[in-house]
């Protein structure tokens, strides 16, 4: 298979060989971030930071936002005061939710069913 077959099948097989340095550069640039971002969610999910300081705020915040969130949809605004209130910051209040699946919609915030 030619290398332009094999791009345009959606493989990459002789792609860095036909390709000008900068753009294997890139691409292996983007490869690497990906695989960061992959590591990144399991190692928030598992209670660490990339640089190995405990994240025990995020795991506090993802029990709060799941009981707040428990008996249905609530505003934004109202999770944010509570968060604020028991002292998380909106980048734990994010990471949270993330790690939760939750779910927007009209100015309110639900778990996935």
């Amino acid at each position: 298979m030619s290398a332009s077959r094999g791009f345009l099948m959606g493989g990459t097989a002789g792609l860095e060989d036909r390709a000008d340095p900068h753009e294997a550069a890139w691409m292996e640039l983007q490869r690497a971030m990906a695989r960061a971002r992959r590591l990144r969610l399991v190692e928030m999910e598992n209670g660490r930071t990339m640089n190995g300081v405990a994240s025990w705020p995020v795991q506090e915040c993802k029990a709060a936002l799941r009981a707040w969130l428990a008996d249905g949809p609530v505003p934004i605004g109202e999770i944010e005061e509570m968060a604020e209130h028991e002292g998380f910051d909106r980048w734990q209040l994010d990471v949270a939710a993330d790690a939760l699946g939750v779910l927007a919609r009209k100015g309110r915030w639900r778990l996935p069913d």
